[in-house]
């Protein structure tokens, strides 16, 4: 479900589990949804030293609803989770290819009798990958406005998630 690191020092520590499920890994300020009402086992290990118990979770008596529907929606902030890191990744990649491209018309600029039609594809190239990153991540607040509801996919699936997980 989840690992948590706690610190290196000597004494007392204190770890607090929120209960939620590991956020997508690699993707800076999100988190999973919250697990199921069930048996957990929680593992501590130090110095080379073991120790496991049990734990209860318990549904919230704030919200009665149906074991299906509960998992129904655990179900879908998963995917929504997966989608997170998806479209993270394309964000990455989408900025990685504009700074090759931009990187690439500074290069073929340089050289002496470059065609021009080499320039202009290239540009293209970077304009193209630049907006796509655009689209994905949007520019500036990548949240929008209208409550996270913003043009990039990023902000779609992001304000969708806090919709659904509240």
């Amino acid at each position: 479900m989840r690992e948590i690191a706690g610190t290196k020092e000597a004494g007392i520590n204190r770890i607090v589990w929120d209960l939620r499920v590991a956020a997508p890994a690699g993707v800076p300020n999100t988190r999973g949804p919250f697990v199921l009402p069930g048996t957990y086992t929680v593992k501590l290990t130090a110095e080379g030293r073991e120790m496991t118990r049990t734990l209860q979770v318990e549904a919230d008596p704030a919200l009665p609803v149906p074991d299906a529907e509960r998992q129904a929606r655990f179900t879908f902030l998963s995917t929504l989770n997966g989608m997170q890191a998806t479209v993270y990744r394309a964000t990455t990649a989408a900025a990685d290819l504009a700074r090759q491209a931009s990187s690439l018309v500074k290069q073929v600029g340089k050289m002496p009798a470059s065609p021009g039609g080499v320039v202009s594809a290239v540009e293209s190239i970077e304009k193209s990958a630049r907006e796509i990153q655009r689209r994905i991540a949007g520019g500036g607040d990548a949240e929008g406005e209208g409550g996270g509801f913003g043009d990039s996919l990023r902000a779609r699936v992001n304000g969708l998630y806090r919709q659904a997980s509240h």
